[in-house]
């Protein structure tokens, strides 16, 4: 079971998009943790998924949101810098096949991504492959990417001919 947890999301749009993409590729378990505002925006933004927006978890803490998982994986763009030194981040492709339990995967605010202290609360750090000249990625595009990924040989072997 995949658990999105957003950290601090800024704009309810990005949240609304946000479960829309979980729809898309058929996860339904998101947790907010203290949302700058979280509401009317979001379900309109969220389009078909707006059941995931009404059955979302808004949380005061990244520790209630994580605390009955077993395994937390967090989010960056920004790798080989001082932001991350606490993990080596490696890219979605390498661990997807790896991913057993409860797993809850952390996306950070729009502005400043997950900070060090909310990097320390995960066990693997990942990342899209991304152009250097621009690898910050819009919240709900990193999420979709994701979730693709996690989607993509499972969907390979359900297409029937």
């Amino acid at each position: 079971m995949i658990r999105i947890i957003l950290v601090e999301p800024i704009y309810e749009f990005n949240i609304g998009m946000v479960a829309r993409c979980m729809k898309n590729f058929g996860f339904n378990e998101l947790y907010i943790v203290k949302p700058q505002s979280f509401g009317d925006m979001a379900i309109k933004f969220s389009s078909h998924a707006s059941d995931i927006i009404k059955n979302a978890i808004v949380c005061e803490s990244l520790e209630e949101a994580i605390n009955d998982v077993d395994l937390v994986i967090g989010t960056t763009s920004n790798i080989g810098n001082e932001r991350n030194l606490r993990r080596i981040a490696l890219p979605i492709t390498e661990i997807k096949d790896t991913l057993k339990g409860k797993v809850a995967i952390l996306f950070g605010n729009e502005r400043t991504g997950l900070t060090n202290e909310q990097i320390d609360k995960c066990d693997i750090l990942t990342y899209i492959p991304t152009s250097d000249v621009y690898p910050s990625m819009n919240l709900s595009h990193a999420v979709a990417v994701i979730l693709y990924e996690l989607k993509r040989n499972e969907n390979l072997r359900t297409v029937k001919y």
